[in-house]
């Protein structure tokens, strides 16, 4: 169909995810959104999907792009470990599968480990999203705040803030 598939964190099925233990609100929401798509995350890798489906472009939101280098590894770590039992359809690493794939990363203005990202998924993985009209947006200082970096080239910046987005969602 050429679409492309978004993965959303959540708040939603608290008791799920252990979210259920925290009894503040910023303490859920810290904590539901990465751990939700780090849970989908891992089932999509391990089924395969990526050698599945090669032509399927996801894009994973609003859970920003930091937590994935060290996720990715331990990732790595456990299908050495169990891969060929329990996750057969996934015949490579798993590091190789993500980078090999048509996957890209929500990364959130104010993570610091943005250039460590992009220099082990690769910067044409990660594109920035305003999550406007979320109660929660930060746009448009939060696109200033991509654009103002140094710590980012500027080939960067436009992955970031355009050319990432329109692979995407299949529209350059």
């Amino acid at each position: 169909m050429g679409m492309m598939l978004a993965v959303h964190g959540a708040t939603h099925g608290l008791n799920q995810v252990g979210a259920d233990l925290y009894d503040r609100f910023i303490a859920v929401h810290t904590y539901t959104f990465p751990a939700a798509i780090m849970r989908q995350f891992t089932s999509v890798v391990y089924a395969g999907i990526s050698e599945l489906f090669p032509a399927l472009r996801i894009g994973w939101m609003e859970s920003g792009c930091t937590w994935l280098p060290f996720w990715i590894d331990r990732m790595d770590s456990e299908w050495h470990k169990r891969g060929a039992e329990e996750a057969p359809a996934l015949t490579r690493l798993p590091s190789e599968a993500i980078r090999g794939a048509r996957w890209f990363f929500h990364a959130e203005s104010e993570e610091t480990l943005i250039p460590a990202a992009a220099e082990y998924l690769g910067s044409d993985k990660l594109f920035w999203a305003s999550d406007w009209p979320h109660w929660d947006n930060e746009y448009p200082e939060s696109l200033d705040e991509i654009l103002d970096r140094d710590d980012l080239t500027d080939a960067q910046k436009r992955l970031l803030g355009r050319d990432t987005a329109l692979r995407m969602y299949g529209m350059g």
